[in-house]
């Protein structure tokens, strides 16, 4: 079984309560599901994947379109429901290494556009 699966850093305002420190722009790594992807997608992944076999340009053709739109639907104003990839236990021991490099933080499961 063939699921798509992106990464994407996200932008957010976010406050520092601790410090009372005003708001700043904050980035987050995360993976969005198949079930975000496919909404943009006009195949499922592994009819992607054949197409991508036997006509690449077609298949490229269609996965651009697909990222134009999502990336355009991504700025509109939602409610997300995001998953933490990690226990509570590696975010308080800080193994997590930077919240805004390669390797997703949270995952991005369902958008409900306001």
């Amino acid at each position: 079984k063939y699921d798509y699966i992106m990464t994407c850093q996200m932008t957010g305002s976010s406050t520092n309560q601790m410090s009372n420190q005003n708001q700043t722009d904050e980035k987050i790594t995360c993976k969005l599901t198949n079930g975000i992807l496919q909404e943009y997608l006009p195949l499922k992944a592994a009819e992607m994947k054949k197409l991508f076999k036997s006509d690449k340009a077609k298949a490229n053709k269609l996965a651009n379109e697909g990222g134009v739109a999502l990336f355009r639907e991504l700025k509109t104003l939602a409610v997300c429901h995001l998953k933490l990839l990690h226990s509570k236990d590696v975010f308080v021991e800080k193994k997590i290494g930077d919240l805004e490099g390669k390797e997703p933080i949270l995952t991005l499961d369902v958008r409900e556009v306001l």
